[in-house]
């Protein structure tokens, strides 16, 4: 009896603590700084939102372990920001792949063009013979169908 009363209590507690986040979702920052949290200024402004905001993420591809926690963390940040937006939705462009070299070179010019400066990476591949790559971290925010804002990821 007494191992049913405890099994049940465990399994209240754990739904509670599954199921409350669902619908509220809310989180809880305990950093210090609150550096993952929104500001009251950032909310009202996605409040005031009428239409989906369209971000396109040009951090993409193969990359190292830096540059994937960047990558997880813009996504996380845009997902916390769309609870209170009327939407964002979220695409991924990796530059660097195209079928041919002067494919990738006209889009690496194009994105230049536009203001995004590539950050070049040197790293080892399996091998040990060092490798570089052409990496844009740069998310491109659109609204109404026109570039809002261009904003250099920074790690």
């Amino acid at each position: 009896m007494r191992k049913f009363k405890k099994s049940g209590i465990i399994l209240s507690i754990l739904l509670t603590l599954i199921v409350l986040p669902l619908i509220f979702r809310s989180r809880i920052d305990l950093t210090a700084d609150k550096r993952f949290s929104l500001s009251d200024q950032t909310k009202s402004l996605l409040k005031q939102t009428k239409e989906e905001i369209n971000v396109t993420i040009y951090l993409q591809g193969d990359l190292n372990a830096g540059f994937t926690r960047l990558k997880k963390s813009t996504v996380a940040l845009l997902e916390e920001m769309s609870h209170y937006s009327a939407g964002i939705n979220i695409s991924y462009v990796n530059p660097s792949e195209a079928k041919t070299e002067k494919e990738r070179e006209n889009k690496y010019a194009e994105l230049q063009k536009l203001g995004m400066k590539p950050t070049m990476v040197y790293e080892s591949d399996d091998d040990g013979k060092s490798v570089q790559k052409i990496i844009f971290p740069w998310l491109q925010i659109k609204n109404s169908g026109r570039v809002v804002m261009l904003i250099y990821l920074k790690m």
